[in-house]
């Protein structure tokens, strides 16, 4: 199967990538931030070639130095699980941005809610233009405020049952049909707000 044409993503929105290790998740995130030019990734697990941020103050001192006014920055933030939270509250002084939720699992803080940084990211980023890419391995893990607020999501072939039945029972059943027939590195790419959706290959 071909690679697709990269999907657009509107401002503002949030779009969340599932599956399993080795799956493709970070080529297809890549893929989707390709372009954006002000760019923060959350990444505990350093997947990112960016400058790398590895605290709150570092990142408070990144961002004195003007970086809020230029025109494009990519900066990995690095932090402990405990400052992530405070680091999230400081992204939104970045906005406009695309921001990149690497185990985004991480961010919740049990029963299926958000922390509060995170909660205002998506109760009101839309309003400052912050585009936000949530990756999961588990979705079922993640944050319920998170995935009911999507736009997106890309969604590799699936296995876990626990996460089967997520799927089942978010998705439009169309979509979920073509869910099952995924091979190989291929995704299901699902618009949630029209219900459109196809079966697609990142490109690399």
């Amino acid at each position: 199967m071909d690679p697709s044409p990269t999907p657009e993503l509107v401002a503002g929105t949030i779009t969340v990538v599932s599956g399993q290790r080795g799956r493709g998740k970070t080529t297809l995130v890549r893929e989707l931030i390709r372009s954006a030019p002000r760019l923060v990734v959350m990444d505990m697990l350093q997947e990112y070639d960016y400058p790398p941020v590895y605290s709150l103050e570092e990142l408070q001192s990144w961002v004195k130095r003007g970086v809020r006014d230029a025109p494009r920055f990519r900066v990995a933030v690095r932090c402990g699980q405990s400052d992530a939270d405070e680091v999230l509250r400081a992204i939104w002084t970045l906005a406009p941005l695309m921001l990149v939720l690497e185990e985004a699992d991480l961010y919740s803080k049990g029963a299926g809610q958000p922390s509060d940084g995170l909660r205002y990211l998506i109760e009101y980023g839309r309003h400052a233009d912050i585009t936000m890419i949530a990756v999961t391995r588990r979705p079922a893990h993640v944050a319920r405020s998170l995935t009911a607020n999507a736009h997106y999501c890309g969604i590799f072939a699936t296995v876990e049952p626990r996460d089967k039945q997520y799927w089942k029972g978010y998705l439009p059943g169309e979509a979920f049909a073509k869910l099952e027939t995924l091979q190989g590195y291929q995704h299901l790419w699902c618009d949630l707000w029209t219900g459109e959706s196809e079966v697609r290959v990142a490109l690399r």
